[in-house]
């Protein structure tokens, strides 16, 4: 006599598979925030906005940003940056998105002008920059910066909005 599954028995093993398999996706649904040590910060998608904030931040190389989501369903897509960088934005590429209290660093060390998005925002103006600045060897930058329209000089490792308010400090400023 050879044995034979019975219909309840290939409907339970059928339905414990499809249930495990349901739970092992929802417990993987975001990593853990990086806890990396940051000289400044983007508030991502703040009150429900789709923008990065400050959208555009001017900094010394060196320097690690880190990106704070305040809402869900957003990414970093790297769109252009000098060609010695190796920025890849968030892990997992376009189709990875990202949820309140998620956090992102990246430190950059290449000067010159970064570009990046929000992929499912980016139509609705989600985008941002970063723009750094080379530093010289006493922690300053190598050229001042005059804030737009008020006439203030910045010298030192400072991360800038570009309304020229000073963020953070990191090192030498003056």
């Amino acid at each position: 006599m050879t044995p034979s599954l019975s219909r309840r028995m290939l409907l339970k093993a059928t339905g414990t598979t499809v249930v495990s398999a349901t739970l092992a996706g929802c417990s993987s649904s975001q990593p853990e925030p990086d806890e990396t040590p940051a000289d400044t910060t983007v508030i991502v998608g703040a009150n429900g906005n789709y923008r990065f904030d400050p959208e555009n931040l001017t900094i010394t190389a060196g320097t690690t940003v880190a990106w704070e989501w305040k809402s869900n369903r957003h990414n970093i897509v790297v769109n252009k940056q000098p060609k010695d960088a190796n920025w890849e934005g968030t892990p997992g590429g376009k189709g990875k998105l990202y949820h309140d209290g998620y956090r992102y660093t990246h430190s950059f060390d290449v000067p010159g002008y970064y570009h990046y998005y929000c992929n499912p925002h980016r139509s609705i103006g989600m985008v941002g920059s970063v723009t750094v600045k080379e530093s010289s060897k006493n922690g300053g930058t190598k050229t001042n910066e005059t804030d737009g329209g008020s006439g203030k000089t910045t010298t030192g490792s400072k991360a800038t909005t570009t309304s020229g308010e000073t963020t953070t400090t990191t090192g030498n400023g003056n």
